[in-house]
Formats: structure tokens, sequence, C-alpha cells
């Protein structure tokens, strides 16, 4: 049974911040905090701070020792004192700004120690090697914790080709059908899963504000990808099947692709075993369907809202009423309120 995604003890929103493990001084005046996180995405936290003389010609929080590139990071969120760990992870910028209604401020950018994999380059995939063995690999050299569910065939050759590791990482776990997330330095790479939800929000009762569509333009009748079989050379081909995805609306995946009635096809030049192959199929067509319902909720700040995981919806009506897969969610704490959006699905081409 779900519970209202409103806290009980939600009266008054509060935080601390460690800074290399010390609280930060109650002198720095903290004004806003925005935490993102979502499936195959970076998390980002972004901190605005007080800060700037015009009579001095000078910005002291900037300056000092304490908000410097690689200190360690701790966001800890929750009601009445009573905090959770929200965040840990690195600082990686500064950015420093003046506008007419808010004065001038420092606005500290902070992000998961797996931000390198975005600046890394593409691992060299081995004739013959394994997607799962690469993926390992680059984790290992580059020092990132990791848990990886199998992929033990080898993605299509033009899934390699991107500017950076973090882009192949992502284009391997969708063929593979496997979504990633990301915290305290670690990768995961696993299957959706969709366990009955630990939260719910009632239109009229916890919901702020809310902005969802349900959309048969992106839904597929079928997926159809061909490639070449590696013993024969023959071309083959494997149709995805229709996925067990999240229960949400009255309407299915099946029966909105039927609409349009679109086959997908993709044709690819590498050699596929045809077990591979049908891994792609499916992933895609599991993609797809997680796509049919797209849009945000606005709720009350709560942390048990996370990315990969359900949300019951409640009071929406029959189209919409269901459980919600959650593709991202987004914190922030301002003027003394917090409040969590919750972006609802994932992007059909991700």
């Amino acid at each position: 049974m779900s519970r209202s995604v409103l806290s009980p003890n939600s009266a008054l929103a509060s935080f601390e911040i460690l800074i290399d493990g010390t609280p930060l001084r109650d002198d720095i005046v903290v004004r806003r905090i925005e935490l993102q996180r979502g499936l195959n995405s970076l998390p980002s936290l972004r901190i605005e701070i007080e800060d700037g003389s015009r009579s001095d010609q000078t910005f002291a929080h900037s300056s000092s020792a304490l908000f410097v590139p690689g200190a360690e990071i701790v966001l800890r969120l929750g009601y009445d004192g009573q905090n959770a760990n929200a965040f840990q992870g690195i600082l990686l910028a500064q950015t420093i700004r003046m506008a007419a209604e808010r004065g001038s401020a420092l606005i500290v950018t902070c992000g998961d120690i797996a931000q390198k994999l975005a600046r890394l380059a593409v691992p060299d995939p081995h004739e013959g090697t394994a997607d799962d063995a690469v993926i390992t690999a680059l984790f290992r050299d580059a020092g990132l914790g990791q848990d990886i569910a199998p992929m033990p065939g080898r993605s299509a050759r033009e899934l390699w080709q991107a500017d950076t590791a973090w882009e192949v990482m992502l284009r391997i776990a969708a063929a593979n059908g496997l979504v990633v997330t990301v915290a305290n330095g670690t990768v995961t790479m696993a299957a959706p899963t969709f366990a009955a939800p630990a939260l719910s929000a009632t239109f009229g009762d916890d919901v702020i504000s809310f902005e969802l569509t349900m959309d048969a333009a992106t839904q597929d009748a079928a997926v159809v990808i061909e490639a070449y079989d590696p013993e024969g050379h023959d071309r083959i081909a494997a149709r995805g099947g229709e996925p067990s995805v999240n229960p949400q609306g009255d309407l299915t995946g099946d029966a909105l692709g039927k609409v349009l009635d679109v086959t997908r096809r993709i044709s690819s030049g590498s050699a596929m075993h045809p077990d591979t192959l049908q891994v792609w199929a499916n992933a895609i067509m599991q993609q797809n369907r997680l796509s049919r319902f797209r849009g945000e909720i606005c709720l009350p700040g709560n942390l048990g809202l996370v990315a990969g995981e359900l949300l019951e919806l409640k009071g929406l009506g029959t189209r919409f009423d269901g459980n919600a897969y959650i593709g991202a969610v987004r914190h922030v704490l301002a003027d003394g309120a917090w409040q969590s959006t919750v972006t609802v699905g994932v992007s059909d081409r991700d």
C-alpha cells in the first residue's frame, strides 16, 4: 500500500551542507538549493549563496578557501531538522553574478566523480569482446564503483561511434535494455524494475502542479532490426517483443501503437549474433513503451521520489491514473519551501 508523498512532519524544510566533512558556517546565507537526479544522466547540485560587496568590491565567499573545486560536498535534506543524505559529490564550478532584484551571489555547481566519463575518450572495443567486459574495464580504469547487469553480447559497431565514454556507455546500456544511474561514485546499469510504488500523489490533496501527456504519435506498432549473421554473412532480422512495463492509464502501449500503425525499421551494417540482435530489438520496444506518458508533476519535497521507481497517481482520471515511471527528480529548496518535481517517463530517443 503506497503512502502519500506529503510527509507527516513537513512543517518546516531543513537542510545541512558539509564541505570536506565540516558543516557550512551559520553566517553563510544559502538562498537556493537545486538537486537534479535522473536516469541516464549525471547528477547535478547547484547552491546559490549570498555573496559580493559593492563597497569592498569583492566576493568574499568565492575568494575563500571553502568553495574550491575538488572539495567534497554532502547535502542532507529533510523537515524540522530530521535530515537524510540527498547528495554526495565534489565541487566542480563557481559562478558569480549580479541580478537587479536578488543582488549579487555565488553559485556553486557540484557533481559526481563519475562526471569524468563525460571527458574520457571512447574505449577501444576489441573485436569479440563482450559489452560488459569493455564497460567494466572502463569503470575500473576510471576508478569508479560499478554494479553492471550481464551484457554478454557485442552491440553493433555504430553504437560505439561517439565523442565520449559517457555517450557510448549510454548507447550500450540502451541496446541491452538497461538504464543507468549514478550515485556516490558508483555507476549502476540495470534493467528497469516495476515494483509496487511506495509513494502516491493525489490530485486535490498533495499535488502542487502538473502537466502530463499521453501521446500515440510516439508509439510504434513494432520494431524490426536487421544486421549480418556473423557466421553465414546473411542478413538476419529481429522483431521486438511487447514488453511488460508500468501499468498506467486504461490504454496500453500496444493500443497506442496501433493508432498510426508504424513499424520502426533499423538497419545495421554490423555482424551480430541473433540473440544480441533480439536483445537490442526488445530494448528499443521497451524504451518506446516507457515514453508513452511524458510530463512533470510538482510535489512536496520527498527523498523517497527516486528515478527508476514508480509513483502511484490518483485523481487524474482513467487515462492517467496508475503507476507512473519516474525518469528524473528535481529537488528545489528556496525561501523555506522544498518541492520535488518528478519527470514522468523517458525519452524514446535517448
